[in-house]
């Protein structure tokens, strides 16, 4: 563990930081933006193309997670990212108010918080489901 801890926060490139920059500067789920020219070229047209969070097929179960105290991906964010997906789609969102970004990996609680869940998850007949019933669970310490 102390070799892992070592190693964290783990660094991510230039490209990814300006990257989350406009997704927050422009409020939408959008692929990189080169600039005018260099979009032309590889999305052929001006302004990058948004995710098609909405054309995910409702029989593609998800089980969203998300921390209060996440500064990364915020309450607000995930409500957004929430209401962006087909709702027949969400069988489970887990709300963990006391978690922040690297919690989900390495809080001492996550095997309970994070990973039983997702197991219990996987193995309903409930999650495989083509049409789930979306269901909220806040998780509290």
């Amino acid at each position: 563990m102390s070799v892992m801890a070592a190693h964290e926060p783990g660094g991510t490139s230039v490209q990814n930081i300006i990257h989350w920059a406009q997704l927050v500067r422009s409020k939408k789920f959008q692929k990189f933006d080169y600039g005018r020219e260099e979009n032309k070229k590889r999305y052929g047209q001006d302004t990058p193309p948004e995710y098609p969070f909405s054309s995910f097929p409702p029989s593609l179960p998800l089980l969203l997670f998300s921390g209060g105290e996440d500064a990364l991906a915020d309450p607000d964010d995930t409500l957004f990212l929430l209401s962006s997906l087909p709702n027949q789609s969400v069988v489970k969102m887990h709300d963990i108010p006391d978690y922040a970004h690297l919690d989900f990996t390495w809080a001492t609680d996550a095997n309970v918080k994070v990973y039983k869940p997702t197991i219990a998850a996987l193995k309903t007949a409930n999650f495989m489901a083509k049409t789930p019933k979306q269901t909220t669970v806040s998780v509290s310490n």
